[in-house]
């Protein structure tokens, strides 16, 4: 006889076999693994969506860098969209008179305000605060022995302070007496060790161009008497007179408080630190042009990169065998976006310029269509030389000749159009009607906003008019840029909401829930039915002692123990 052991999923323990010699436990096994076979199956469709979703992320981390650097070079979406981008970066170019460095003088920071140029600038004075000392005196921790009140602050309406003088305060406690109080009265104190045995309060306004206030109120004239004032209004030892900030700007003598010129003209800030009479700083304004190419570098490298892992799961290896790193392998989502990439990429620009396509800029589609910069030289040129064709190729704009009728939204594939409206309205700034190039229904109407239909090609546009005539015609004319149509076109497979990769990615992980509750099912089931073959495989055991301790009693009863 033979026996074997097997163990239930619980940790229960059987013995098979003693009797029969049947190997229980296999043939428990391989019925319990015929039932879990489709499980089996499960958890690998289970394991194959999820390589499919990592994939999915992995494609939508690609594509939110592709759209990350369209959005730099795209342009605004409507009239109230003031999102600085590169197209509106300016940069400056800055020569002195003498040849030397400017950054000593100033610091110049230039935004996208700034108006293209070319500025003169002389720093003639830099301001500067007041800054009067005391007479020495040989220990500065000695008690002075005065007694009184003095009020202290700046000049033109400044906020006053009074300091309250002990006889057993010193030099130094002097001055921390004052400076407690610096945060409103604007004067800070310092106690200054000019040599052995020499000590001299130092008051220092915090403000340029503001002169120090003192008035003695009661008692001693403390600060008179350590040698700060003179006793008349004035002070004994004035180290820097307040004073304030002159430059001549382009020919203009102008004035301020302080070092800071941040409203002399939009977009441009000068913060003066040392004065240069007669050296002149020459400043040249234009729009950022290695910004521009740096922010297409950026966009043609994510497209690159997207690229590879295109050709990455479409590919199959040396034995016609598709590779694990292939989980997108035939993908139609990863196939119709690739295919809306490169559509746009081949589209012309259609901004009327001498700019038509990619190829104009020195950019070209190589092998595995990626991009390439094969003529940095016509790159840098056009942004040189013809930058507002390459933002019109770059980033949409719109224009109208009415100036209460206004873009508010663009999210539109329309490459470019010029657009007639023929509006009537309620003469309250309801409209009650509109036609697009004679089309009544190519827009709808929502209060005093026209949007596109739904299917049109005007899609995605979104006008208002804040007009009150009974009928108006207007002429707007837009166009989309690569940035723009780029992102608009391929929203609907990359969309963080509604796109069809995240809800394709949705539809696996239901799915995933789905099969793994459903492979739980069935492995209960098949353990279920494990118990079921442990019990009539044990009874047949059982039946099988009974039936051998009867042949046995048999035996003895015939006295005869032949097997046969």
């Amino acid at each position: 006889m033979s026996s074997t052991i097997g163990t239930t999923s619980t940790g229960g323990v059987f013995i098979g076999g003693t009797e029969s010699g049947i190997n229980t436990t296999a043939l428990i096994e391989a019925a319990v693994a015929q039932k879990t076979r489709r499980a089996d199956l499960l958890d690998i469709e289970v394991k194959e969506n999820i390589s499919t979703m990592n994939a999915y992320d992995e494609l939508l981390s690609l594509t939110n860098a592709v759209d990350a650097s369209l959005q730099q070079l795209k342009g605004p979406e409507s009239f109230f969209d003031d999102t600085e981008r590169v197209f509106d970066l300016k940069s400056g170019t800055v020569l002195t008179s003498d040849g030397s460095d400017f950054s000593s003088i100033l610091d110049i920071a230039i935004d996208s305000d700034a108006v293209a140029g070319a500025y003169e600038i002389e720093v003639v004075q830099v301001a500067q605060p007041q800054k009067v000392a005391g007479t020495s005196v040989v220990d500065d921790t000695a008690d002075l022995g005065y007694t009184g009140t003095f009020d202290i602050g700046l000049s033109d309406g400044g906020a006053v302070s009074t300091i309250n003088v002990t006889a057993d305060m010193s030099l130094a406690e002097l001055a921390t007496a004052i400076n407690s109080q610096s945060e409103t009265t604007g004067v800070g104190a310092s106690v200054i060790k000019v040599a052995e045995d020499e000590f001299q309060l130092v008051l220092t306004g915090q403000e340029t161009n503001r002169t120090i206030e003192v008035t003695a109120v009661t008692g001693d004239d403390t600060l008179n008497l350590v040698g700060v004032t003179d006793g008349i209004g004035g002070f004994q030892n004035q180290l820097q007179a307040a004073q304030e900030a002159i430059i001549e700007f382009d020919g203009v003598t102008v004035t301020r408080d302080d070092n800071n010129f941040d409203d002399l003209i939009d977009g441009i800030e000068l913060n003066l630190k040392n004065e240069a009479p007669g050296t002149l700083i020459s400043l040249e304004v234009d729009n950022d042009a290695a910004a521009v190419r740096d922010a297409i570098t950026t966009f043609i490298d994510a497209y690159n990169a997207f690229r590879d892992f295109v050709v990455q799961n479409q590919q199959i290896d040396s034995s016609g065998n598709i590779p694990e790193s292939a989980s997108l392998f035939s993908d139609n989502l990863l196939n119709g976006l690739a295919n809306q990439y490169s559509n746009i990429l081949a589209l012309n620009f259609s901004n009327g310029g001498d700019i038509q396509t990619i190829r104009d800029l020195g950019i070209t589609i190589g092998n595995n269509n990626k991009l390439e910069i094969f003529d940095p030289a016509r790159l840098d040129t056009a942004l040189l030389n013809n930058f507002e064709e390459v933002k019109a190729a770059f980033a949409s704009g719109s224009t109208s000749d009415n100036i209460e009728f206004r873009l508010t939204g663009n999210t539109s594939s329309l490459s470019s159009s010029s657009i007639t409206f023929d509006l009537t309205t309620d003469g309250a700034g309801t409209i009650t009607g509109v036609t697009a190039n004679g089309d009544g229904s190519a827009f709808t109407i929502d209060g005093n906003n026209i949007l596109g239909a739904t299917g049109s090609i005007y899609e995605g546009l979104r006008f208002s008019y804040v007009g009150t005539d009974a009928n108006v015609t207007i002429n707007t004319t837009l166009t989309q840029g690569l940035a723009d149509r780029a992102l608009n076109g391929t929203d609907g497979y990359t969309d963080s909401v509604t796109g069809l990769i995240v809800r394709e990615k949705a539809s696996l992980q239901a799915q995933n829930t789905d099969k793994a509750q459903d492979a739980n099912e069935i492995r209960s089931r098949a353990e279920d039915f494990r118990v079921a073959q442990i019990e009539k495989y044990a009874k047949l055991e059982s039946d099988l002692v009974s039936l051998n301790v009867l042949l046995d009693q048999i035996r003895a009863i015939l006295g005869n123990n032949d097997d046969d």
